[in-house]
């Protein structure tokens, strides 16, 4: 943010487009170097390909998990790339279940209340939901949120959403899948309710 403050040209346009760019930037580099510290910026760049090209595997062969040199062959990667992108892709993927399970394993005698506990599970799910979501566009992203109800209403079905929206059942679902396709394909799993 300071970057781009400090560059902002206010003839060249809005600020939020301004920015946008050096943010995102710096975010990657902070994601980079924090999650792949053994990538070079080449190799995190096209680590959505390698989570691309496992996941196409899979939707075409229902039998078998592809082999991560299947995988790297499709992708246009190493087999070591590949495989430390798998890795590092399981081992950071979120998971509510297993920060709840942390947070039991505090002694009795912890300061930390239930209701504490509760409120971090809470706010930790709110990030990763957001940051999942943040390149998904705001109609495929509702859609997604409404079916789950990841937004803290009762799940609605994808004929309900579509009478509220004015779209038919079938371009609804579409939406969702490409919405889920999105999360994937930037490295994330798709969040799934609290509840």
């Amino acid at each position: 943010m300071l970057q781009a403050i400090n560059s902002f040209e206010p003839g060249r346009g809005k600020f939020s487009v301004w920015a946008y760019k050096p943010i995102m930037r710096e975010i990657g580099a902070a994601v980079r170097w924090s999650e792949y510290p053994d990538h070079s910026e080449r190799q995190f760049a096209i680590r959505h390909s390698v989570l691309k090209a496992k996941r196409e595997l899979e939707e075409t062969n229902f039998t078998d998990e592809p082999t991560v040199e299947q995988i790297a062959l499709k992708a246009g990667v190493s087999v070591d790339h590949a495989a430390s992108v798998l890795h590092r892709h399981d081992s950071v993927s979120m998971s509510v279940e297993s920060v709840r399970e942390q947070l039991n394993r505090l002694p009795a005698s912890s300061p930390m209340s239930e209701g504490f506990a509760e409120l971090e599970v809470e706010r930790i799910w709110s990030e990763y939901l957001l940051a999942a979501t943040h390149g998904v566009p705001e109609d495929e992203r509702n859609v997604l949120l409404r079916h789950d109800g990841l937004d803290g209403e009762p799940p609605e079905s994808f004929e309900a959403i579509g009478l509220r929206i004015g779209k038919s059942r079938e371009t609804v679902r579409k939406m969702d899948a490409r919405a889920r396709r999105r999360i994937e394909d930037a490295g994330y799993r798709v969040p799934k309710s609290l509840e």
